[in-house]
């Protein structure tokens, strides 16, 4: 999950997703036919339309459920609510649509051809960057060349960033905002599939060190084994991650609560501007988070009470 915040209008952010709002309603004018779906008896384009408001978004929010398609989305609400139920969340939305993709084939006589079977590092990557690429890679395309993502992008126009992950912060889906890499198993300067994108060879450096490069501004997701390993080639040899990282202005937090990180005391790492914040733990986060748990429920509002933010 990325989450921008701008401190000024930027109306071409509204615009964009007030498209493809509109562009998704004649999606939802097919709605299921399970007795308690509700039906559109009109076009619904001109009142969303006149819900349009033309100015800034305060936050835009692209939130992936990974490997999270039709079938899974149907199987949870026959398990939880029965065939003809209602899914929490998703089917409150009032409106709903669906984008397809696929990678391309990187070699052989296939080359640039469709690939039907594409892994998360593709898919990520195209929705990241707006460009379809092989299975494996993190936002570069065929040739290996780096592709901007939307959180570079939001990052030059003075916009706040994150990255919220249930898996480790160098996994493949949260990857492609912040890296670019030719293997999505180049996670930190240990691994061995890194080749030619490790610094060592003259590259751009592992996920976990162009992570630190780019810089979020709050970073939560799994990944202290990562982050723990110790930079081979650079202004940062033989440094750990975790050092570089406070060096570099971030404030590390770990643990069970990762809400204490905004109780904590002021960065004592160079200040440059306002810290950005890195939540780690050995296991993915919702195992992190005990209190984020099936008790407290899974709406916003639950969430929130539960864990006693307001």
């Amino acid at each position: 999950m990325m989450h921008f915040t701008r401190h000024r209008a930027r109306t071409a952010v509204v615009a964009a997703v007030c498209t493809v709002a509109i562009l998704t309603a004649g999606s939802a004018l097919a709605a299921g036919l399970a007795p308690s779906a509700v039906r559109m008896d009109a076009d619904r384009t001109p009142s969303l339309r006149d819900a349009i408001v033309d100015g800034p978004a305060t936050n835009v929010i692209l939130l992936v459920g990974d490997g999270m398609g039709d079938s899974e989305i149907t199987i949870a609400r026959n398990y939880g609510y029965g065939a003809a139920g209602r899914l929490p969340g998703i089917d409150a939305l009032p409106l709903t649509g669906q984008y397809t993709t696929f990678s391309l084939h990187r070699s052989g006589a296939l080359k640039g051809r469709p690939d039907y079977a594409p892994d998360s590092a593709a898919t990520a990557t195209a929705w990241a960057t707006g460009s379809k690429t092989y299975d494996g890679a993190v936002s570069v395309s065929l040739s290996g060349a780096a592709l901007p993502t939307i959180l570079e992008l939001a990052k030059a126009h003075g916009l706040r960033t994150g990255v919220v992950t249930t898996a480790m912060v160098t996994d493949a889906t949260p990857a492609v905002q912040v890296a670019h890499v030719a293997s999505r198993t180049c996670q930190g300067p240990d691994s061995a599939g890194c080749g030619k994108d490790a610094l060592s060879k003259g590259g751009r450096g592992s996920i976990a060190e162009q992570l630190l490069a780019t810089r979020p501004d709050l970073v939560l997701g799994g990944g202290r084994i990562v982050i723990r390993q110790t930079a081979k080639a650079g202004a940062w040899k033989g440094e750990s991650l975790v050092t570089q990282a406070r060096e570099r202005g971030f404030r590390i937090v770990t643990g069970n609560d990762p809400l204490h990180w905004s109780r904590a005391g002021p960065s004592t790492s160079r200040p440059t501007r306002s810290p950005s914040v890195m939540f780690l733990n050995q296991a993915p986060f919702f195992a992190a988070v005990p209190r984020f748990s099936r008790s407290c429920g899974l709406s916003p509002s639950s969430m929130v009470k539960c864990s006693g933010v307001s």
